[in-house]
This record gives structure tokens, C-alpha cells and sequence, in this order.
């Protein structure tokens, strides 16, 4: 390499993004991998046209003050590795976002991966997950299980989160103490009893650039910062 004396490798072109109505044919192919095979197809299909509008990276979120944070770069599509408070490990490709959140530099990444509890592992459903990367830690501050929490009613997909949280080994922190810390930090998502993060319209591929999609990725990203501001409040309790 040093003389000049190798071929180079060329690069493969990036497969294409499936159509909006090949979606519903090929939707399971990601079986195992990105979304899990209980997942109902109706929802499957929502977490396929979701995926693969952060795994593309032509559209970039805009960089901007948001409302609890602002947007440094969009990082595009990173391979990473993640625990969560119960001690799994999920591997795989997440969409990072580099920001700025109270004076810190954090990485935020998103990515999709088969979700089973420790009581029910036969059931493989779909967890949207929201990592944090800070100097200090790297986590899941939230794994959204897709089957449990979203909504589609006809072409309008919601979606909601119960407010669980892991804190640590410890156990869980208490849904009603994370309500009081998001009415304080980002009350916008609190709808009654659940967390409403937003609502896409299901009748086109979404891209990271369109409003409905920009409102969902803030909120998904606002709503793992107030999480682990809670964690942080817990910890100084013990």
C-alpha cells in the first residue's frame, strides 16, 4: 500500500429504497433482523417505511435550535452496540444525530430491533430504540415496543409510550415521577395517561425532512433527554 501497489475495491451501490406500495409484499424480509416476526403486518409495515427513511440518508434532519436541544449534524447511518437497564445488548445500524443539549455534546441515535420480554422470549415483537452516548455512558434511554404502544387507525399512525423506565439493575422508576419531570422539561407529549411522540400520515414513503417525520425524531429525541434527566434525579436519591 505504501508503494501504490494495490487494486482498490469498488463500492457497492446502496440497494433502492422500496416503493410506497411494494411495502405491504416485502415488509417481513426483515424478519429477525430489524423487525420481529409477531409484529403484526399493519404495524410492520409502518416500522419498514420508518426504517428505511432513516437508513437512507439523502434527506437529513435540519440543523437547528429544536426545543430542547439543537441539532449540530445529522451523522447519517453509524454500526453500533447498546445495553439497556436490563442488561441486553442490541448491535446493529442506528441514524445518529450529533446535538447540543444544556452545554453537553451528545450523540442521540435511532434504530429499529426485535424486542422479546424474559417471561414471553417466543414473542418477538418490534422495539423503536433511542439510544444516548454521552463522556460519560452509552444506552437505551428508550425501547419503544412498537406492538404494545403505537396506534394505526386507517392512515394515521400514532405514536404513543406508557412512560415505563428502567433505571439501572435497580428496577423501574415511577411512571407518575417521569410525568412531573416532562411537564416541567418537554409537557408537549403528555396526552392523559400516555406519551404521545407524534403521528405520521401512512399514505407515502416518509423522509427525514418531512414535517410529520421531523415532529416524531424531535420528540423521540427530547423525550430520551427528559428520561435520563429523571435516571439522573433517581440516582441522587439513592
Amino acid at each position: 500500500m505504501v508503494r501504490g501497489d494495490f487494486v482498490e475495491c469498488p463500492l457497492e451501490k446502496h440497494p433502492p429504497r422500496l416503493k410506497f406500495d411494494e411495502i405491504p409484499d416485502h415488509c417481513r424480509e426483515y424478519d429477525g433482523y430489524d423487525i420481529g416476526s409477531n409484529t403484526p403486518n399493519e404495524l410492520a409495515e409502518v416500522c419498514v417505511n420508518l426504517w428505511e427513511a432513516l437508513l437512507y440518508p439523502g434527506h437529513k434532519l435540519p440543523v437547528k435550535e429544536y426545543k430542547i436541544f439543537r441539532l449540530i449534524e445529522d451523522y447519517g447511518i453509524r454500526l453500533l452496540s447498546y445495553g439497556n437497564a436490563s442488561g441486553g445488548s442490541f448491535f446493529g445500524a442506528y441514524r445518529s444525530f450529533l446535538i447540543d443539549y444544556n452545554g453537553s455534546t451528545e450523540f442521540v441515535s435511532i434504530g429499529l430491533s426485535p424486542y422479546s420480554t424474559w417471561s414471553k422470549q417466543d414473542i418477538a415483537k418490534t422495539a423503536i430504540n433511542v439510544a444516548i452516548d454521552t463522556d460519560d455512558d452509552a444506552h437505551h434511554s428508550l425501547q419503544l415496543c412498537v406492538d404494545d404502544n403505537v396506534v394505526r387507525n386507517g392512515k394515521k399512525v400514532t405514536f404513543y409510550h406508557s412512560g415505563r423506565i428502567g433505571f439501572s439493575n435497580k428496577g423501574s422508576g415511577k411512571i407518575e415521577g417521569l410525568r412531573i419531570f416532562t411537564e416541567d422539561l418537554y409537557p408537549s407529549i403528555i396526552d392523559g395517561k400516555r406519551f404521545n411522540l407524534g403521528t405520521l400520515t401512512y399514505d407515502r414513503l416518509w423522509e427525514v425532512d418531512d414535517p410529520e417525520f421531523m415532529n416524531l425524531i424531535e420528540n423521540l429525541i427530547s423525550y430520551a433527554l427528559v428520561r435520563d434527566e429523571y435516571r439522573k434525579y433517581l440516582r441522587k436519591q439513592k
